[in-house]
């Protein structure tokens, strides 16, 4: 099998499995879960070869030639191919999830189909090699979103999710403005016939909104925390994996490797990373729903990763790099935790949990071992991504604003150990002070929190491993 038609499976796998799920859901169910893993599955070695392919050739381009720079073309590189992989493997464990987390549902086609085409859209995003290209998966993710949102059909869900909708419509509407004005000034869409283009002014502006929107900065933020009404894997999903993940490698896409942003935008971002990130740790600190707070914790940390690609530093954006692989991985499995947790106690409210620890203790482990790895202490991984991110944007004359995010490290220490102690080893609350037999999570949900705290563990234990990894990838991208 050729590159190219590597390349080509990859980009229609998830879309072409994503229509063939209703089809097995309407006859066996359960081979329908195992198509839509089989599917993603496909897709991570898909992407793992094509890094390979990659690493050796450099990057693969597709292409249909349209006239008036209507081109569709997709390219891959060793970045797209390396994050299109590792959001492929994720995706894979939080469906393993699901086949436990889901079953006791109504609308399991619905809610497999729309992961699938997430993980789809992410790859699209990734790989488009035309600006409307973006614009369109961005905006197909954000109804997929929206849909997952209002899962339960509960009418303050469904209100909460229109209210997203509309949110992540005005900034995909301010980013393909922004889009539509370059291709007046420009004449194309196409990214390589656009590279090195300086950008400022209003269209510049327009993309930004956009970007900070689907990043969840603040204060566009309020989407994010509102997805926490989705099903709890799906919340994983969108907080570890896909939505946040999609804004941070758009923006190193677009502002690294193709564009160049002026020096009042190249100032500005870090201020904006670090407001954004303090803002969203003390709201975590602050909150009592575990998802909720789980999801500014998200916010927070996106923080980091956005400071280290906007800084300048080579640094700083090898260790935006790795955070966002140690990020990922964390944020998804303390949500998966939470799902369990909450199956346990019927409520996602801090203060009706307690005492769990001897009921659950393997949960407790790997919620403690997600919740260290961000919280940037030795030995975890997130400790020496975070070192990176700091010193690098030390080392480029932003003193302040390192020191800013070492408060916002302190705060993430503070607010998620406050979270497992109460929720492990205070006074016993709700079900569990009743006397209650707590389920403690179907083998597959504990299969996958497990995987997610083994590879960060991992991660601290083979810390050069990923660090290699990274510096390949990014010497290859030529920073």
């Amino acid at each position: 099998m050729t590159s190219a038609t590597l390349f080509a499976i990859c980009i229609m796998l998830p879309f072409v499995g994503a229509c063939l799920l209703p089809i097995a859901g309407h006859f066996m169910p359960r081979v329908r879960n195992l198509l839509a893993l089989l599917v993603v599955l496909l897709l991570f070695l898909g992407s793992a070869f094509l890094l390979g392919f990659t690493l050796r050739d450099g990057a693969l381009v597709l292409s249909l030639e349209l006239p008036l720079g209507l081109s569709f073309a997709f390219s891959a590189d060793a970045f797209s191919a390396f994050m299109a992989a590792l959001s492929a493997f994720m995706t894979g464990l939080v469906l393993f999830y699901s086949f436990g987390y889901i079953e006791r549902y109504a609308f399991q086609n619905e809610y497999y189909i729309l992961m699938v085409a997430l993980a789809g859209c992410f790859n699209m995003v990734l790989y488009a090699g035309t600006l409307l290209l973006i614009y369109i998966f961005l905006q197909v993710a954000v109804l997929c979103h929206w849909r997952l949102t209002v899962f339960y059909r509960d009418p303050v869900h469904i209100g909460n999710a229109n209210r997203n909708l509309m949110m992540l419509s005005l900034g995909s509407l301010a980013f393909l403005l922004g889009v539509v004005g370059l291709y007046v000034q420009n004449g194309t869409f196409s990214l390589a016939q656009l590279q090195g283009l300086e950008l400022s002014g209003g269209l510049l502006s327009l993309l930004m909104f956009g970007l900070f929107m689907v990043t969840a900065i603040f204060p566009l933020h309020d989407w994010l925390t509102n997805s926490t009404f989705a099903p709890t894997s799906a919340a994983a999903l969108v907080n570890g994996v896909i939505m946040l993940n999609m804004g941070l490698c758009l923006f190193a896409r677009l502002f690294v490797f193709e564009f160049v942003l002026d020096e009042l935008w190249q100032n500005a971002i870090p201020v904006v990373a670090v407001i954004s990130s303090l803002f969203a740790a003390g709201a975590a600190l602050a909150e009592q729903n575990l998802k909720r707070m789980l999801s500014y914790a998200a916010i927070s940390q996106a923080g980091f990763i956005l400071m280290g690609v906007a800084s300048g530093s080579n640094l700083a954006f090898e260790g935006a790099f790795l955070y966002i692989l140690i990020n990922s991985l964390a944020i998804t499995g303390l949500f998966l935790c939470a799902g369990i947790i909450e199956r346990a106690v019927h409520s996602f409210d801090i203060r009706r949990m307690g005492g769990l620890w001897g009921r659950m203790p393997l949960v407790g482990v790997c919620f403690l071992v997600c919740a260290l790895s961000l919280t940037g202490l030795p030995p975890m991984p997130g400790f020496y991504a975070k070192y990176m991110l700091i010193a690098g944007a030390a080392n480029t004359g932003h003193s302040v604003i390192a020191l800013l995010f070492g408060v916002s490290s302190f705060l993430s220490i503070l607010y998620l150990l406050r979270a497992f102690f109460r929720i492990f080893f205070a006074a016993q609350q709700g079900p569990a002070a009743q006397g209650a037999t707590l389920y403690g999570g179907s083998w597959e949900m504990i299969f996958a929190i497990s995987a997610f705290a083994f590879f960060l563990v991992l991660s601290a234990l083979f810390i050069n491993i990923p660090s290699y990894v990274v510096d390949v990838i990014t010497s290859v991208m030529g920073r």
